[in-house]
């Protein structure tokens, strides 16, 4: 279903382009990534997250 709703999210296909979004947003959600988000909001997961670079894959255990 997560494939399916990226496809349909008009925002991520075809709106995805500097006429829509700014050229700065644009940059800012290319250097993003879920592993960004989290740390953003959870700083805390910081040495379970270092190194990681797919946020779906299983994290360092403390």
């Amino acid at each position: 279903m997560a494939s399916r709703r990226l496809k349909s999210d008009r925002f991520f296909t075809t709106d995805y382009r500097p006429e829509v979004y700014t050229a700065e947003g644009l940059e800012w959600v290319d250097g993003n990534s879920m592993v960004t988000v989290l740390l953003r909001h959870h700083p805390e997961l910081a040495p379970a997250l270092a190194g990681v670079t797919n946020a779906f894959a299983p994290w360092r255990s403390l």
